[in-house]
């Protein structure tokens, strides 16, 4: 449209600065969106740019676009020097409309930052709860161990009790027999 208006309508000033706003704020808005070069990559390749050094990501993000670049994205017609002399007239314009780009990636940023820290929170207080149930599974764990070792003892304890009983009871056994046999031997010698 705008490559049209330029070679088919002779734009006037205000035109041609209203084109160089307008692609300037889509083009920012555009790159705004990508936080590296790589990432942009499909960008430049829409935009039909071709060999864009690393460092001129970095300058359009912060500064804004280039004359250069949207002389290319405008097409046939729009010269640099046509798009650079309407940019030092939009200078005001453009650099509000970047500051405000700049300080919506701020708080753009800012919600990032809270978000991460949010989830780090989350997932410190869900390890601290895997950490408290794990720490009771093993106190569970050690307390049935105990009741069991108590009960091993009780046992053992209540089958060396049997086993006093029965000695007790062999001996009381064991002694009547000796009286038995003592009473036996002392009849058999007095009357045998």
């Amino acid at each position: 449209m705008a490559a049209e208006n330029m070679s088919d309508w002779s734009a006037t000033p205000a035109t041609i600065n209203e084109a160089v706003f307008s692609a300037a704020n889509f083009l920012n808005d555009l790159l705004d969106k990508y936080e590296s070069t790589s990432e942009a990559s499909g960008c430049y390749l829409m935009l039909k740019i071709e060999d864009v050094p690393s460092n001129t990501f970095a300058i359009w993000r912060e500064e804004g676009v280039s004359a250069s670049l949207i002389s290319k994205f405008l097409g046939k017609g729009w010269s640099l020097e046509a798009v650079a002399s309407s940019m030092i007239v939009l200078r005001e314009e453009l650099t509000e409309a970047q500051t405000a780009r700049l300080r919506a990636r701020g708080e753009r940023q800012k919600a990032k930052a809270e978000a991460a820290r949010l989830e780090a929170n989350r997932l410190k207080e869900e390890a601290a709860q895997k950490a408290q149930a794990e720490q009771e599974r093993k106190q569970r764990a050690e307390q049935k161990r105990i009741e069991a070792e108590e009960r091993r003892k009780a046992e053992e304890a209540a089958a060396l009790d049997m086993d006093d009983e029965s000695e007790s009871i062999l001996r009381g056994f064991a002694e009547q027999r000796k009286i038995v046999l003592k009473f036996n031997f002392r009849f058999l010698y007095i009357f045998g």
